[in-house]
């Protein structure tokens, strides 16, 4: 369990559908992860992780008009990644290609982590 050095137990900001999975409308299958209340959510193999924010302000500045953003708690060591996949239509080209056409620097607070317990 990850914690301050204040033994505050650290909280980040998930961006989600209204169906609580991540992704856009047009994410592949394979990528959507789904986010219930209570449970323990890994990021995909082979991936950058379970995609978060630092803050609800970093989250709000991300979000559609049809978005939720949920706490949670990560686990494991959290990484920013220099690079995401510029949108949902190229996320395989992005992982499985490595194709720079297909990436873009992450949003203001992007931060990745190998997985998270959903808190609501």
């Amino acid at each position: 369990m990850l914690s301050s050095s204040r033994g505050i137990r650290l909280i980040r900001y998930k961006v989600i559908k209204h169906r609580r999975s991540s992704g856009c409308d047009y994410l592949p299958t394979k990528y959507v992860l789904e986010y219930s209340y209570g449970t323990t959510v890994m990021g995909l193999e082979g991936t950058l992780g379970v995609f978060c924010f630092k803050t609800k302000k970093d989250a709000k500045r991300f979000c559609d008009l049809n978005d939720q953003i949920i706490k949670v708690r990560p686990i494991g060591r959290g990484k920013v990644p220099n690079y995401i996949s510029s949108s949902c239509f190229n996320v395989e080209h992005f992982y499985e290609k490595s194709n720079h056409y297909h990436q873009k620097h992450p949003p203001q607070g992007t931060i990745c982590y190998p997985a998270v317990e959903v808190l609501e």
